[in-house]
């Protein structure tokens, strides 16, 4: 479980009786292999948010006119190298790549003009993630409770920053 307010953020690993509290972008997590979640590049699908800040002054990298070749774009923003693969007609996402981490967008659909893909694919070093929406309400109700985390007296307690 992860909770996620305003650059603050606490998460609850059950199996490791564990409760990890930080601030940031990312979530850094004790998992070999898996060092750090950027959960906005994770969870921004599901508004179909799924190129980070930047890529609107990025270079055409691939010129080709095939009309069945994808886009190819790299840009920079505050220090890191990005790469894009985008569906030429459709203008889908299809891959995002920058330091070590490589994401994958699948099957896109369309809700209410809202366009986000049904799974994403995360790769961190040899680690994967993979991710699937199987519906988007877009007018949830939330219950209050929601909105704290809970974990059992007696848990471990990590800040890490």
């Amino acid at each position: 479980s992860i909770l996620w307010d305003q650059g603050r953020w606490e998460a609850w690993l059950p199996r490791d009786n564990l409760h990890i509290k930080g601030r940031g972008a990312s979530i850094k997590v004790p998992l070999p292999g898996l060092s750090e979640i950027a959960i906005h590049k994770i969870v921004g699908a599901l508004w179909g948010e799924v190129l980070p800040s930047g890529w609107e002054t990025a270079e055409l990298i691939d010129e080709s006119t095939d009309q069945n070749s994808d886009l190819n774009l790299k840009w920079q923003h505050e220090g890191v190298h990005y790469h894009s693969q985008i569906h030429r007609e459709l203008f889908q996402v299809k891959s995002l790549s920058y330091l070590d981490q490589e994401y994958r967008y699948y099957n896109w659909s369309n809700q209410d003009s809202l366009y986000y893909p049904g799974k994403t694919v995360i790769r961190l070093n040899k680690t994967q993630l993979e991710v699937e929406i199987d519906h988007l309400n877009l007018k949830p109700k939330w219950k209050q409770r929601l909105w704290k985390l809970r974990v059992p007296p007696g848990a471990q307690v990590r800040q890490v920053n």
